[in-house]
């Protein structure tokens, strides 16, 4: 399929609801206003983000910064929603995205989107020679009509010119896509699939996503920790080596794993949105390959 596929931004008679546009697992990562975005530097200025959007917009230009310092100058890019403002201090996506090795030139597809919070830091890494591919499922987007709106926002007018979006099931990935990606991303999501869809649906899941990845390319999957023993389908989390037995049954190697977004001090017996740990919750991080050809 070429990747001129852009599907209608706008989703037509979204429900109201009455959730934040982030999804479940997602949404509740609130940043102190007194504590400061850790980028390893100094906050770049609205005019050098803005330059540096105007010549990443240019296809003929490449960005020779680091994956992570390009990433974090996307944090004020012109147009960019307010809501995010709030989220960059404790996701990090500079150092995830960065640690994973997705960068320059990089096809990625980013399964449950939500409102498109890691697509565009996904956008900033490939550069302009990438192209990264948002997608949501009809349900994430009749759930929640603000969802829908800021995903819709944070692309119109081309805005992200390296971003197709993609309407669909998870099931229908693997039919749709005819081209594979270099890496798939699927960030705070797969919990509610295996807890309240099953772990059948959970497991193929993992297979339609293995289907669309190259070769050699890998899937970047991040989630809230949950403990073996505990109800972590109340809780809304997932033990991780649940999580890496399912990836290995898809037909994924466990190639690394991160500590980035780890907490010792969440306590791991508590839901997601208690008070207590909202916004703070320990996450792991997990790369699978898949094999490269033979």
């Amino acid at each position: 399929m070429s990747k001129q596929l852009f599907i209608s931004f706008f989703v037509a008679g979204l429900l109201a609801a009455c959730s934040s546009g982030e999804p479940e697992s997602a949404v509740v990562e609130p940043t102190p206003p007194a504590e400061p975005m850790n980028m390893g530097e100094a906050e770049p200025s609205t005019d050098a983000a803005t330059d540096s959007f105007e010549e990443r917009s240019n296809p003929t230009e490449t960005d020779p910064r680091p994956i992570a310092e390009r990433v974090s100058s996307g944090f004020v890019s012109p147009g960019r929603p307010q809501v995010d403002i709030a989220l960059h201090a404790n996701r990090k996506p500079q150092l995830v995205i960065e640690w994973a090795g997705i960068g320059e030139a990089m096809s990625v597809l980013d399964v449950a989107a939500y409102n498109g919070y890691y697509t565009e830091n996904l956008s900033w890494a490939v550069g302009p020679e990438g192209w990264v591919v948002s997608h949501n499922t009809p349900s994430i987007l009749s759930r929640n009509a603000e969802t829908g709106e800021t995903w819709a926002r944070r692309l119109a007018g081309n805005r992200l010119a390296n971003v197709d979006t993609y309407e669909g099931s998870y099931e229908d990935i693997a039919a749709h896509f005819d081209e594979e990606f270099d890496a798939v991303t699927l960030v705070n999501t797969f919990h509610d699939t295996h807890n309240f869809a099953g772990e059948e649906a959970a497991l193929a899941m993992l297979q339609n996503l293995y289907s669309v990845v190259l070769p050699g390319g890998f899937l970047l999957l991040i989630d809230h920790e949950g403990v073996e023993g505990n109800d972590n389908a109340s809780l809304h989390r997932i033990d991780p080596a649940l999580v890496e037995t399912m990836l290995q049954q898809a037909g994924f190697e466990v190639t690394a794993k991160a500590s980035i977004l780890s907490n010792p001090e969440d306590d791991r017996g508590l839901s997601i949105f208690d008070p207590q740990v909202r916004g703070t919750t320990s996450r792991f991080i997990l790369k699978a390959g898949k094999p490269a050809a033979m």
